[in-house]
């Protein structure tokens, strides 16, 4: 029940980020929406790594899942850093390329979103609409 319930909240955050009838409210210190979306998406998808390591940790999950959960946490820290450095930018204390650390960070995150996913799937969560 509880990975049900990770799964659908995952799917409806992100489903939310870009809903246009519930207009986003961007965090104080954010530098941008952006800024508030990707550090959003950040804290969700680390506490739903969290949540695999203890399925597997717990014997909910099987063993064998362990490199796909390693994969989704070294995606993880990929997309940490590209945010970190994104940050750095945006604030003008290193220089960069905005346009083009946003679409590294936006493809990271959908990818991550895509690895979390398929664990929580192939664990046997429903997502919204009933489907498995």
């Amino acid at each position: 029940m509880h990975k049900r319930k990770l799964a659908v909240l995952l799917i409806l955050i992100l489903l939310d980020l870009g809903c246009a009838k519930h207009p986003y409210s961007v965090h104080p210190g954010s530098l941008s929406n952006f800024d508030s979306q990707a550090a959003d998406a950040l804290v969700l998808y680390q506490a739903n790594l969290n949540q695999a390591k203890s399925n597997i940790e717990m014997g909910l999950w099987p063993r064998d899942w362990s490199p796909e959960v390693d994969k989704a946490g070294e995606l993880y820290n990929t997309t940490l850093q590209a945010y970190l450095v994104y940050r750095g930018v945006a604030k003008g204390v290193t220089k960069g390329d905005i346009a083009a650390l946003q679409t590294a960070i936006t493809t990271d995150l959908q990818n991550l979103a895509d690895q979390l996913t398929t664990l929580y799937v192939r664990s046997g969560a429903t997502l919204p609409g009933g489907k498995k």
